[in-house]
């Protein structure tokens, strides 16, 4: 990634699919590692989702589809290579579970593409999750001061 598409990725208001604080949690990280990535794509759908089939209209079978597909927050490309990256608040038990199954979801879909990296950001970290992490070798980073605009303007502190 050149300086200027990071620079143009960081100055999004927000990413696709993803809340502002969620947005800003990974304005952070890419801050941090952006530039080492070729590529980030944001809201990347995986899986099957539901067909409806004939008796709707396309629009009503493309919004089915698209709504009920997986999501991947982030897939950063690195030397043609995939990392996943889920982006949270508190990180929790729940994002391994949506990491492990992208992994899984990505590798039907993609069986040329061996996924490098199985990461999840955030501001901070249910008690005890950090050993759920290591067991199945999934990376995180904490931003802790990470602020919405919102909280930042009335200087909240949580």
């Amino acid at each position: 990634m050149t300086p200027i598409e990071l620079a143009a990725l960081l100055a999004q208001p927000q990413y696709p699919a993803m809340t502002r604080l969620e947005s800003e949690i990974t304005r952070a990280w890419l801050r941090l590692f952006g530039i080492a990535y070729d590529r980030i794509e944001f809201n990347v759908r995986l899986g099957e989702g539901v067909e409806l089939g004939e008796g709707f209209s396309e629009q009503t079978r493309q919004a089915a589809l698209l709504s009920t597909q997986k999501r991947a927050d982030v897939i950063a490309w690195l030397v043609g290579q995939p990392d996943v990256v889920e982006v949270k608040d508190r990180i929790s038990l729940g994002a391994i579970g949506q990491l492990l199954g992208y992994q899984l979801l990505w590798n039907r879909e993609h069986p040329d593409e061996t996924i490098g990296n199985l990461l999840v950001i955030g501001r901070n970290m249910m008690p005890g999750i950090d050993v759920a992490l290591r067991q199945y070798a999934i990376a995180w980073l904490l931003f802790p001061d990470v602020r919405e605009e919102s909280e930042r303007a009335v200087g909240t502190t949580s």
